[in-house]
């Protein structure tokens, strides 16, 4: 197997336990960005252990600083060429100083992150070219210039792959033309980053230089390095699907309590409405009882009132019928007594010419 074919395969085989959907808009999770980032695995715990308290990968807040690096979705937000407003690299850099800041009570400024970066990304391509020498216990060498290297390789392995840094060469000229592109980024303090590293120590008291001897190498990987690093690959990506798995679980189950607590909600509203829809039939049938007595007492003393009035009624017509009876008595006798001395009234008359007349023969008769 040559070179190049191992090195194609040692990368093809770094899991990728949290894929990146590109799909999702570019804001997501930006303020818990280190939720979706599993925590640090048994191998990894064990390569940091050896290391000093003011070594650069334990220093303060630098935990979190990682949860936020290697979560894929984190950095495909770094390496995207036309970011929007809000997310470039500089708001990027400023986003993880305040959560850094705020978690650790630190002052990390933006361009110490920066810095950080690029010295983390240095230190993982070191790591990688160990592969194209072909040399011993790859793996362990890599933890020792890089203590978090498999987990970096789960993210920065697929860009670094379609990517590969340029191999190094034996002078020095080869070497700054290999990192020059990341000495730019860093800052001067990075410098006693560099010499802590060379100085860290494994769990067994001994020093571990940052490049080893080129004398050492060899032109392929023993199988037995191979094999160790597919299986400390796998028992990583294993790890990071039984984090996830477990992620899945929190929230199915949250979800089932979501669920069945709005099933709760749903019945206890509607018992509620079913009561106070009960209690408004009741309180609609109590309306109308008493609206129902109301106007039974109103028509029974409706009746009482028309009785009276009819019996009045009849009173008052029986009067008058009465009134006119006698009016019309009066008036035959009125009548009658009329017609009497309209003729005695003729008779009188009559009794007064004869009179007359007597009267005027005996004047003649003289």
């Amino acid at each position: 197997m040559s070179r190049q074919q191992q090195t194609g395969h040692l990368r093809q085989i770094a899991p990728s336990a949290a894929p990146v959907d590109s799909g999702r808009p570019s804001t997501r999770s930006s303020a818990s960005p280190a939720s979706s980032t599993p925590l640090l695995s048994a191998a990894e715990s064990s390569s940091l252990a050896g290391l000093r308290a003011s070594s650069f990968w334990t220093q303060e807040g630098m935990d979190t600083f990682f949860d936020w690096y290697t979560n894929p979705h984190n950095y495909e937000r770094l390496r995207k060429k036309n970011p929007v407003a809000g997310q470039k690299q500089s708001d990027l850099h400023k986003e993880i100083c305040r959560i850094v800041n705020n978690k650790h009570n630190t002052s990390w400024t933006p361009e110490q992150v920066k810095a950080k970066m690029a010295y983390v990304k240095r230190k993982y391509r070191d790591a990688v070219e160990l592969n194209s020498s072909g040399e011993g216990p790859v793996l362990q060498k890599q933890e020792a210039i890089c203590p978090l290297f498999l987990r970096l390789h789960t993210v920065l392995g697929g860009n670094l792959s379609a990517n590969p840094p340029p191999p190094r060469q034996s002078g020095s000229k080869g070497e700054d033309l290999a990192t020059s592109d990341d000495s730019e980024e860093e800052s001067s303090n990075l410098e006693t980053f560099d010499n802590q590293s060379d100085t860290d120590t494994n769990t067994d008291g001994r020093y571990v230089a940052e490049h080893p001897s080129k004398r050492q190498k060899t032109r392929g990987l023993a199988s037995l390095d191979l094999q160790r690093s597919v299986d400390k690959m796998q028992q990583l990506a294993n790890e990071n699907k039984a984090a996830l798995r477990a992620r899945e679980q929190v929230v199915e189950s949250r979800e089932r309590e979501l669920s069945e607590k709005l099933l709760r909600i749903s019945d206890e509203a509607s018992k509620r409405a079913e009561e106070a829809r009960a209690q408004l039939r009741q309180e609609l049938a109590a309306e109308r009882a008493e609206l129902r007595q109301e106007r039974a007492a109103e028509r029974a003393e409706f009746k009482k009132e028309m009785t009276f009035e009819r019996a009045e009624i009849r009173e008052e017509r029986a009067a008058l019928r009465q009134d006119i009876e006698d009016f019309k008595r009066d008036k035959a006798q009125f009548m009658k007594e009329r017609d009497q001395l309209l003729s005695e009234n003729s008779a009188l008359k009559t009794e007064l010419s004869c009179r007359v007349a007597i009267v005027n023969r005996h004047s003649h008769s003289r």
